[in-house]
């Protein structure tokens, strides 16, 4: 599915998703996926594939310059651009396939900088009111380096002047076994692997605003934390699953798991999808009782 949204007086086409359950099959609920930087939808397929065969509609979409959507690879104009592309992508699927909000509970998934997007997306007013649940997938709130915060002054200044000034990801340092490991990713001509100073400074402080977020939220969430993870800090996933306060939340670690293998590697991603699977079953029970 296309979606055209327009920034500014520029429209661009979003690809959309949709999973959904068998024609007979009573649909429990509906979940919004959004993916992580430099990925895609795609990736997160098995997922969205599994919860549908288990009774639940699943959206996703390509965020601009990422996957099949349009827009310059990995360029963000940005955070209201971001959080309007996304709004968009929820509003129309709604919309569009006549989703009635009234009596199908509506939830959120993130993974990596989806999960921070998502984690500010449900304290909005809106967020509160349309969301009976998160899942947030070793969420971005964290860089497991401190290069960015470091070179954070710097970035401010240079969004005004170069604000798509390209940084080559850290992903590029990392271990060439992990590189073998995942070598379908990296071939994949829609991977993104490096980053502009707005990326950079919208990173920064989206991850600001998410500590503020995580504690006001009333939603239930569920966090997940790969305890190998090299991409995100797992202590600030930790630090901020312990600001949420409803007594639904849920903090799940995946042992041996690194943030790639929860996606990719079946044995890792089965324990999340059951550990997922587990907790919106559980809030559904709880909100029909």
């Amino acid at each position: 599915m296309e979606l055209n949204v327009d920034h500014k007086g520029t429209e661009i086409k979003l690809m959309t998703y949709r999973w959904e359950p068998e024609q007979d099959q009573e649909v429990k609920g509906v979940i919004f996926m959004v993916h992580g930087y430099g990925a895609n939808a795609a990736q997160m397929a098995v997922v969205a594939k599994y919860m549908a065969q288990n009774g639940y509609d699943v959206f996703a979409v390509d965020m601009r310059g990422h996957g099949d959507s349009e827009g310059e690879r990995g360029v963000f104009l940005s955070s209201d651009q971001l959080y309007s592309d996304l709004w968009a992508f929820i509003f129309e699927s709604i919309k569009k396939f006549r989703i009635n909000q009234q009596t199908t509970p509506l939830f959120l998934m993130g993974r990596s900088f989806g999960g921070l997007l998502i984690t500010n997306m449900a304290n909005t007013l809106v967020g509160k009111s349309m969301f009976k649940g998160v899942v947030l997938i070793t969420p971005y709130y964290r860089l497991f380096t401190e290069r960015l915060y470091e070179a954070y002054k710097y970035l401010v200044p240079l969004t005004y002047v170069r604000p798509n000034h390209l940084f080559l990801s850290e992903y590029a340092e990392m271990d060439p076994e992990y590189y073998k490991r995942y070598e379908q990713i990296f071939k994949d001509p829609r991977n993104v692997d490096g980053f502009t100073a707005t990326t950079a400074r919208i990173w920064v402080e989206e991850q600001e605003v998410a500590r503020k977020s995580i504690s006001e939220t009333p939603l239930p969430i569920c966090f997940l934390i790969a305890t190998e993870d090299g991409v995100v800090r797992n202590d600030y996933i930790e630090e901020f699953s312990g600001l949420a306060s409803h007594p639904q939340n849920e903090c799940h670690k995946v042992h041996g798991a690194d943030h790639t293998d929860l996606i990719f590697n079946e044995h890792y991603c089965s324990q999340m999808i059951r550990t997922i699977d587990n907790f919106l079953d559980k809030l559904l029970t709880t909100n029909n009782n």
